[in-house]
């Protein structure tokens, strides 16, 4: 049986737009980073994925929820 693991890291967020920390806290995806969340579901298309997760931080789960939408 062979596993592939794909990662990636959530899109833009409204503080990396200005570039302030966030660590643990939470800003929104911009509309640059729903555009990179949507990019990766594309490549990732023709893959066989079974399983999405996420960590429960919104710009990590918005991220994940474009690309279960896609």
């Amino acid at each position: 049986m062979t596993v592939n693991l794909y990662l990636a890291r959530h899109g833009q967020t409204q503080w990396n737009k200005i570039q302030r920390y966030q660590g643990r806290l939470d800003s929104d995806l911009t509309s640059l980073g729903k555009q990179q969340s949507e990019k990766i579901a594309l490549q990732l298309t023709h893959k066989n994925i079974d399983l999405i997760v996420s960590s429960p931080l919104g710009r990590a789960a918005a991220g994940a929820q474009i690309c279960r939408n896609n």
